[in-house]
């Protein structure tokens, strides 16, 4: 296994950051799930979707399959979708493998971060009973009206910690996300379980949370 340690000092970290949607919860293929069975005209794969749109704000997504498709989504095609996400999230949504051992072995103060709407947050927290080890300290884009790539989201969340953005480390999947997690001055672990990528300046790749777990916890 390459050395995804190096040039990491987990010291300088006091708050993690956790993204949701496959970052704590494994939610991608649901959440594209409900696009394809709620827009028919989508004839591309699940795995194009999300290639093309994992980490994006939903309206961004919304706008972009009404472009391409030569559609308009009724206006209330949001509740519509965000209902049928929750179904699906009660029938089949699981924590990421090794995230229930890691989270509760930290030692630093934690945190969500997300792009999702505040109620997907809690509803995601609770069904995989994640709930319990960030409290209150669930931030969603929708709160401060701001959305990754901006960095706003993750600057506001280590604020509200009460930490300074080079005490933070961010925990991403998506290349949205890690591109807010490095304009805001953090450090981020670009979790990848599909393939591995290679480490820049303020990021380090990861395809397994055991590596996570070996870096944070100093193993």
């Amino acid at each position: 296994m390459p050395d995804t340690h190096q040039k990491t000092n987990t010291m300088q970290w006091e708050c993690i950051l956790f993204d949701l949607d496959g970052t704590l919860v494994d939610s991608e293929k649901l959440n594209f799930q409900a696009y394809a069975a709620l827009i028919p005209e989508i004839t591309e794969s699940q795995v194009s979707l999300i290639e093309r749109y994992e980490g994006m704000q939903f309206a961004a997504v919304v706008r972009d399959i009404e472009q391409r498709y030569s559609l308009t989504m009724p206006d209330d095609f949001e509740t519509l979708f965000r209902d049928h996400v929750r179904g699906l999230f009660e029938d089949g949504l699981r924590p990421i493998a090794g995230i229930p051992e890691l989270l509760p072995a930290l030692s630093q103060q934690i945190c969500v971060a997300s792009n999702a709407p505040p109620k997907k947050l809690a509803h995601a927290l609770q069904v995989t009973e994640l709930a319990q080890h960030f409290g209150d300290n669930v931030f969603s884009a929708y709160d401060i009206n701001a959305w990754k790539p901006k960095p706003d989201l993750f600057l506001h969340a280590a604020e509200k910690m009460g930490f300074a953005p080079e005490q933070c480390a961010v925990i991403e999947d998506s290349p949205t996300g890690v591109e807010a997690a490095i304009a805001a001055g953090m450090q981020v672990f670009h979790y990848t379980p599909k393939q591995r990528r290679e480490n820049k300046p303020g990021y380090v790749n990861i395809v397994d949370m055991a590596e996570l777990s070996e870096i944070l916890l100093g193993r």
